[in-house]
C-alpha cells in the first residue's frame, strides 16, 4: 500500500501556459513508446491506453525518443472535469522543468476545452511531484490510502 494525497485546481489558471508548442499530441499510435517511458520512469503506473482517444495526452520528444508525457485517468467534458495521470519524465531528463512545463501545457489545453475542474492523485512521499503540483496552483483536498486486494 502507499499513502497519497488528492489535489485539485479550480477557478484559476496556473501562471503562464508554458511552451505548449514544444509538446506533441499523443494518440493510440504512440501507445508502445508511452508504455516504455512509463515503465522506466514511473514503475507501477496505471496506464489505460483507451484514454489516448481523449486527445488529451501530450508528449515531448528529443530526437525520436519520448522523454516526457502527461495524460489523464479521467476525462469528462460533460462534467467539465478531468483527473491528470501518467505524468512522467525520463530519469535522464529530470531537473529541467519538463514535468512542470508539460503539466502546465496540459492544464491549459484542458481549460481551453472548457474544463473547469482538474484534479490528480500523487504519492505523499513524492516530494518533488507534490512541490511541482503546488507550484502549479493545485491544493491538497484529502489524504488517501491506496491498497490492492487479491482474491483467495
Amino acid at each position: 500500500s502507499a499513502d497519497g494525497a488528492a489535489a485539485r485546481r479550480h477557478g484559476h489558471h496556473a501562471q503562464g501556459a508554458g511552451p505548449a508548442h514544444l509538446f506533441d499530441a499523443l494518440g493510440p499510435e504512440h501507445v508502445h513508446e508511452i508504455r516504455a517511458l512509463l515503465d522506466l520512469a514511473y514503475p507501477g503506473n496505471f496506464f489505460e491506453p483507451n484514454m489516448l482517444g481523449s486527445g488529451a495526452y501530450l508528449g515531448l520528444h528529443r530526437g525520436s525518443d519520448l522523454v516526457a508525457v502527461a495524460g489523464l485517468h479521467v476525462y469528462s467534458p460533460s462534467f467539465r472535469a478531468a483527473a491528470l495521470g501518467n505524468i512522467a519524465v525520463h530519469p535522464m531528463h529530470r531537473g529541467q522543468g519538463l514535468g512542470r512545463a508539460i503539466t502546465r501545457a496540459l492544464c491549459a489545453r484542458l481549460r481551453a476545452q472548457g474544463l473547469r475542474h482538474i484534479g490528480l492523485n500523487v504519492r505523499a512521499d513524492n516530494a518533488a511531484a507534490v512541490a511541482m503540483y503546488r507550484g502549479l496552483g493545485f491544493e491538497l483536498v484529502t489524504d488517501y490510502l491506496e491498497a490492492r486486494a487479491t482474491k483467495r
